[in-house]
């Protein structure tokens, strides 16, 4: 068979020891390939290695990774990124532009630019592909939600017409509806003949789409290997009247001028509760958790912790108190870290900045054993660490501000099923332990499953769902 990527016993080593292990793997044109596997496994090191790139500090110690019969490591060739290969990232806050409007992404992207009359239905076509309005195409990436951005990921690598595709995670930020579209257009460019290399904790969607899969492991890899079963925790439901954590009083929040995402809202979170918010991707979820940690100013509305006293809506107007008291775990980890401090800078700072007090290190050590990271990614920089393990740190960081209110924006979405089932049992030990209220922005039944109670954000308005009408709602079968 002729095969568009044939990775030779691949080797790639750190000077912490091997990252990839003779790695052996092929891609023909239209078929789709996905690894599978745990965060920090080396998925995301043979994604960038398809695309000629070694993160610094990484270098090929043996092996070959041939693209149309051409070796493109260590030097890629110049035709290799765009026209030949599509890359959708992980997190794709950092992939977008923040000054270009999505059209002029679009534009950009494209192989054969249309004239300026044919520009507008073009990008129109384009967004239509990925389910997106066309009039989306205004905004910029900052006024889209990380769904929203997800899909113009896609769409841009679409419009250069490569021959492969490899997309690291598509689908964490989609909701289920968004998810199945997505999908059915992956599999309409598969059929077409593009060659695909996906990179999913999703077994669902692997085995929707996948016609082979590798299974990656402390950097090898396994042909055929099917997926891990996925614990889940039942929570306690006994849920007695608890003091208010925090109050949430006709809140409206917008992007600009364009139409309220969500109008004259009220919220109440108790002590020790959690609750789950969905809801189609754009619908203004992850706004909302913006604007609880002080990074969007809605139009209107009070904020009120316990003690009922207004809290200011803008961050930087916050006491120490109230910035420790409500924690944002973002939805794109790459954009909430410093690209230039190490792990240990991130973790230390909240110790110092919020409570006055310098971290010891044995309070680091913990911090990084609660999420499930050894302690040699201390003194690693973001960009050296999985999409996974950058969540971890961002997760830890905000643990490490004892916070009143924990805010989760899809804080399990890179995780694999092991270190998702740690994470969330984690989560619900410190409600439990120090009252910590928690919500949770997410598209994932099995981390609703936690919570106390489900909210959907449908058509600018919370609806309190039911516990059989939240899984039809997961399932798209529900748009409420």
């Amino acid at each position: 068979m002729n095969h568009i990527i044939d990775m030779r016993d691949l080797n790639i080593t750190s000077s912490e020891g091997p990252i990839l292990r003779g790695v052996t793997l092929t891609v023909s044109p239209g078929e789709c390939v996905a690894l599978t596997g745990p965060s920090g496994s080396g998925k995301s090191t043979i994604a960038l290695a398809t695309l000629g790139h070694i993160s610094p500090g990484l270098h090929v110690s043996a092996g070959s990774l041939l693209v149309r019969g051409e070796n493109v490591l260590p030097a890629p060739p110049r035709w290799l990124r765009g026209e030949t290969i599509g890359y959708v990232p992980q997190d794709p806050g950092p992939a977008l532009n923040p000054y270009a409007r999505v059209s002029a992404t679009l534009l950009g992207a494209m192989r054969f630019r249309p004239s300026r009359r044919g520009q507008r239905e073009a990008v129109a076509l384009l967004l239509d592909k990925v389910g997106m309005s066309a009039q989306l195409a205004k905004r910029y990436p900052h006024e889209l939600s990380g769904g929203q951005q997800q899909r113009v990921l896609i769409a841009a690598a679409l419009a250069a017409e490569p021959a492969v595709l490899v997309l690291d995670e598509p689908l964490t930020a989609l909701d289920p509806a968004s998810q199945r579209g997505i999908l059915d257009l992956l599999r309409r460019v598969r059929d077409s003949g593009v060659a695909m290399l996906l990179i999913s904790h999703d077994h669902t969607a692997v085995d929707a789409i996948a016609d082979r899969r590798y299974h990656v492991s402390a950097g090898r890899v396994i042909v055929g290997a099917g997926p891990q079963p996925r614990s889940v925790l039942t929570p306690n439901r006994s849920m007695v009247r608890r003091p208010e954590a925090l109050t949430v009083s006709e809140v409206s929040a917008a992007h600009r001028r364009d139409e309220p995402l969500f109008t004259r809202q009220s919220l109440v979170i108790r002590q020790g509760e959690s609750i789950a918010l969905i809801g189609r991707s754009g619908s203004g979820k992850s706004t909302f958790a913006r604007c609880l940690a002080g990074l969007h100013i809605p139009v209107d509305g009070v904020l009120s912790l316990s003690d009922g006293s207004p809290v200011p809506w803008r961050v930087q107007d916050r006491s120490k108190l109230q910035k420790a008291a409500v924690q944002l775990v973002s939805q794109s980890p790459a954009e909430a870290l410093h690209p230039q401090q190490s792990v240990r800078t991130a973790l230390a700072r909240p110790f110092w900045t919020l409570h006055g007090v310098r971290a010891s290190e044995e309070q680091l050590a913990r911090l990084l054993e609660a999420v499930a990271l050894p302690d040699s990614v201390i003194h690693r920089l973001p960009g050296e660490l999985s999409g996974g393990q950058r969540q971890r740190v961002v997760l830890a960081r905000a643990l490490a501000a004892r916070p009143r209110v924990l805010v989760c924006d899809e804080v399990t979405a890179a995780l694999d099923a092991d270190t998702q089932a740690a994470i969330l049992a984690l989560i619900a030990e410190l409600q439990s332990r120090e009252n910590m209220a928690v919500v949770h922005i997410t598209h994932d039944e099995a981390v609703a499953s936690h919570a106390h109670r489900t909210l959907s954000l449908t058509d600018g308005a919370f609806v309190e769902l039911p516990r059989l009408r939240a899984r039809l709602a997961y399932a798209g079968r529900n748009s409420s």
